[in-house]
């Protein structure tokens, strides 16, 4: 199992790993048979990588929007290109197995969500982009905005796993939804937040969050 992308990509959470790993061996027993684990935001694939290599026995959906797959596809004529260019970068990044056994697609969240929220034994697995910031490193050209922010938290409910930071408003917006007990409000009592500080540079920090909540009967 690899815990970084083979290519660089913007916001991937490899930080969050080893905590990820823990809540899906919580949610999911075993080998995970019989469960779909949906990667809505799909990124670099680390984390459906992640979860086929701890449940290899689920079906993992990797909603690969921006086609980062077939970057991967070109990485030996990327190599060729960085070996003329510097001996420096001699430990170059290997593809392997790396994608194998994912059920790779590209679709609207929306969409792939509506496929799966009612469906049982399924763990949704959510690293939107933070709303209201320009998508340009995104096959998305637009803005996440808080539209589709809205579209969808109307389709987020437990067992899922969310990536946030405090450069996004997530936990906010539970918080209120939950104080005010908004319709659904429910679907996020009880959820648990993990931490991790990250420096950009010496003077400026911000967190990046996992917040999960799992079924009710697992906690």
């Amino acid at each position: 199992m690899q815990k970084t992308a083979p290519l660089p990509f913007i916001g991937q959470k490899r930080n969050f790993i080893n905590h990820f790993i823990k809540a899906l061996n919580k949610q999911i027993k075993g080998e995970g048979k019989g469960w779909t684990i949906i990667d809505a935001f799909g990124g670099s694939g680390l984390l459906s990588h992640v979860s086929k290599a701890v449940k290899p026995n689920a079906r993992v959906v990797y909603n690969d929007f921006d086609g980062y797959h077939k970057r991967l596809q070109h990485i030996p004529e990327t190599n060729r290109l960085r070996r003329q260019l510097a001996a420096v970068f001699a430990d170059l990044p290997q593809v392997g197995s790396y994608l194998d056994g994912l059920d790779i697609i590209r679709a609207d969240f929306e969409e792939l969500l509506k496929q799966y929220c009612e469906s049982p034994n399924c763990l949704l697995v959510l690293d939107p982009p933070y709303v209201c910031t320009q998508q340009g490193m995104y096959a998305n050209k637009t803005y996440f905005g808080m539209v589709e922010f809205l579209r969808l938290m109307r389709l987020v409910r437990p067992p899922f796993v969310f990536f946030s930071s405090t450069r996004s408003e997530l936990v906010s917006y539970l918080n209120f939804v939950i104080h005010h007990r908004i319709e659904g409000y429910k679907r996020f009592e009880g959820y648990k937040r993990i931490v991790v500080e990250t420096s950009v540079n010496h003077n400026t920090k911000y967190e990046d969050n996992l917040i999960y909540k799992l079924d009710e009967m697992t906690g």
